[in-house]
């Protein structure tokens, strides 16, 4: 597939203008062959916040492709913004080849590039052991945000020694939001006690950082967090914010414990938008003037949270709304159609789901995989590993497509 004309032609414009525009199309397109041009506007294009916008494209077309561009503008930019935009291009796309590199940009950086570079860490994981040592040196900063990113990207990095020894430093941290993220790695790895360990930490904690933590628990996996929601929900029943922010992570899970407090919210219209949409995650529909409303007014990621619970909750023109996208969206639109047909038991979304583990963020390709064991029967399943490098996810999907063929 050949870059549209009017594309090629708005990058190579001199037009700022133009080249937002062509960088906003190739998001969309997220075709390969953008990425020559791509790259040349991260090295060429005088404003940073068009080579960071570019860097974030960059990332979407070529994923990890686009390693060595990405990784020399997150080493040489002389903008802040664009340097931490390339690393966090790096570290959505999942590239476990990029890590050692990474871990060299630690060295004498400025914290918001060494706290980027922490995140970006974490969200690959991976067994090398100098990158996990060169992290673990960060938990003596004198930044508590440093030692705390530090602390959650230990959960997925190094050999299994490597992290128990530096978490159980980490959980001494004077600092509580450290302490809190090393007991949060702990949860993530399973360890026996870990719920407990982050409970006895948390309650501790002052009501800000308490706060602070609960909006983090989202990156938790399901069999991680929800065993730790319990039993923040019944910790945080006095304070109702809390117990808020709690109620709607489960139901993000599909746990029903929150849904009073939620329910009781809604009737009492202080709920808005984000109880209705939590409420029809459950099956329950009490919210759907909210949802409409949204889906009349908002426009982006919310606009989508609405069509996506009017669709839980059977509404046809919604779901006919997502068939269409499906067959016709943009990248995003159509990955956010497949999820949503496959959770309603759809196999229309396999084809998608298919192209998302070959070409999308690590996340997305972690959501696919676990949609695509709901609709492929068992025995047809092939293990896939969405953290894995491009050339051994197509051998994956290639037996998964002849499995299900």
């Amino acid at each position: 597939m050949s870059l549209p004309d009017r594309v090629s032609e708005a990058l190579a414009s001199g037009n700022p203008r133009l080249r937002l525009d062509g960088i906003r199309e190739c998001l969309a397109l997220e075709d390969p062959e953008a990425r020559a041009p791509l790259e040349h506007l991260l090295t060429d294009d005088d404003l940073a916040d068009l080579r960071a916008f570019a860097a974030r494209a960059i990332g979407v077309c070529a994923g990890e492709d686009a390693r060595g561009s990405l990784l020399a503008a997150a080493r040489d930019d002389g903008a802040l913004e664009v340097r931490l935009s390339c690393i966090e291009s790096i570290g959505w796309t999942g590239d476990r080849g990029a890590t050692a590199a990474l871990a060299d940009l630690l060295d004498d950086a400025p914290t918001d590039v060494v706290v980027a570079v922490l995140l970006a860490l974490g969200e690959i994981g991976g067994s090398d052991e100098s990158a996990a040592s060169a992290v673990e040196r960060r938990l003596a900063d004198e930044e508590a945000e440093v030692r705390a990113a530090a602390a959650l990207a230990l959960a997925v990095l190094g050999n299994a020694r490597q992290r128990a020894s530096a978490l159980d430093y980490a959980l001494g941290d004077p600092d509580p939001l450290v302490r809190l993220r090393a007991a949060q790695a702990r949860v993530r790895q399973s360890e026996d006690g870990a719920v407990d360990r982050y409970i006895e930490v948390y309650e501790k904690a002052p009501a800000d950082v308490r706060a602070r933590v609960i909006r983090a628990l989202p990156t938790l996996e399901r069999e991680h967090a929800l065993p730790l929601l319990r039993r923040l929900a019944t910790l945080e029943e006095a304070d109702e914010g809390n117990a808020r922010d709690v109620a709607l992570l489960l139901a993000d899970h599909g746990c029903s414990s929150g849904a009073p407090l939620l329910a009781r919210l809604h009737y009492e219209g202080r709920g808005g938008f984000p109880v209705a949409r939590a409420l029809a995650e459950l099956g329950v529909g009490v919210g759907d003037h909210e949802l409409r409303r949204e889906l009349e007014r908002g426009h982006g990621p919310r606009r989508m949270q609405a069509v996506r619970a009017l669709c839980l909750l059977g509404h046809e023109d919604a779901l006919g709304a997502v068939a269409e996208l499906l067959g016709s969206g943009a990248g995003a639109d159509r990955r956010f159609a497949a999820f949503v047909l496959a959770r309603a038991g759809s196999r229309d979304a396999i084809p998608e789901l298919l192209r998302t583990l070959d070409f999308a963020y690590l996340r997305e390709r972690r959501v696919a995989g676990e949609l695509l064991a709901t609709l492929i029967p068992m025995e047809s399943r092939t293990r896939f590993d969405p953290s894995a490098d491009r050339l051994t996810r197509r051998r994956a999907i290639e037996q998964l497509e002849a499995s299900i063929a």
